[in-house]
């Protein structure tokens, strides 16, 4: 099995290590595997709103026929640095 790799916003990619500026594991059973939505993308409180006229909730406003998983991203995230560090 290859190993991961993490992709900066930029497009790079490098081999997956917490030690990457800002890096973010996706593999599966991680925060962002368990709590993504695989059909709009987001997350399981979007979903579970009470509807209000500030909050809105995408399944009752149609945009989602409701949530699963997405499971294991096929890339981790990080930053490059590529923006500059200020």
């Amino acid at each position: 099995m290859a190993a991961r790799q993490a992709r900066c916003s930029c497009g790079k990619l490098v081999p997956s290590d917490p030690g990457l500026a800002f890096f973010e594991s996706r593999d599966e059973g991680t925060r962002a595997a368990t709590e993504s939505c695989k059909h709009c993308g987001y997350t399981t409180v979007a979903h579970l709103l009470v509807p209000t006229r500030t909050q809105r909730n995408v399944v009752a406003e149609g945009r989602c026929p409701g949530f699963e998983p997405k499971g294991a991203w096929e890339y981790d995230s990080y930053y490059c640095g590529h923006g500059g560090w200020d």
